[in-house]
């Protein structure tokens, strides 16, 4: 008798300015599929879609692989991926698992998180830098829905913390040329400088 397949749609940026985020997961997924056990109870067959990271193009992706290519899952990488296609899993009642930093998307029955939440990695990378002796440290903060997150979570451990955040500069996606933003940093003298993104 054949197994049963198992059809996962991923939705990643395999093009553009954030392919070098999309094209390593998408080598990764594809190797452990390739190497699951020979005596699994299902065949899986992995669709990858590509979003360039942007929010409009991650909900046509999820179109076309539920209507088209009727996945039994949605996957999606970064916060806002999983944030637009969260509303959309639930209404198709499709299981989504995302790495997405907002923890209310997360509805336990379609909608599942699979990232540590971003407070315990802020509380823990600031005890870190207090144990390395930083005392001042700059962020650069991407204007997305991740980044946010971060600098949100960053912030509610910065009033127990002994570090003074000595800049926090925000930058768009696309953005490359940083010569002058790090120019600008470093006349601040952090001991460290933190990107979130």
């Amino acid at each position: 008798m054949e197994k049963p397949t198992v059809k996962i749609g991923v939705i990643l940026p395999l093009s553009g300015d954030n392919d070098h985020l999309g094209q390593p997961i998408r080598e990764l997924i594809q190797y452990k599929v390739d190497h699951f056990p020979k005596d699994s109870r299902f065949n899986y067959k992995v669709i990858f879609e590509d979003d360039q990271l942007i929010p409009r193009q991650t909900l046509l992706a999820a179109h076309r692989l539920v209507d088209l290519e009727n996945v039994d899952v949605l996957v999606t990488f970064f916060t806002g991926p999983g944030s637009v296609v969260a509303p959309y899993a639930a209404q198709k009642h499709k299981v989504h698992l995302m790495y997405n930093f907002k923890e209310e998307m997360a509805d336990a029955r379609y909608n599942f998180i699979h990232v540590t939440p971003m407070l315990p990695i802020a509380q823990y990378w600031t005890h870190h830098a207090e144990a390395l002796g930083y005392k001042k440290i700059a962020l650069m903060v991407h204007r997305n829905a991740g980044g946010e997150m971060a600098l949100k979570a960053l912030e509610e451990v910065k009033t127990h913390s002994k570090l003074e955040w000595v800049d926090v500069t925000r930058f768009n996606q696309g953005e490359k040329d940083f010569r002058i933003t790090l120019l600008k940093i470093k006349e601040k003298k952090p001991d460290v400088l933190l990107g979130l993104t």
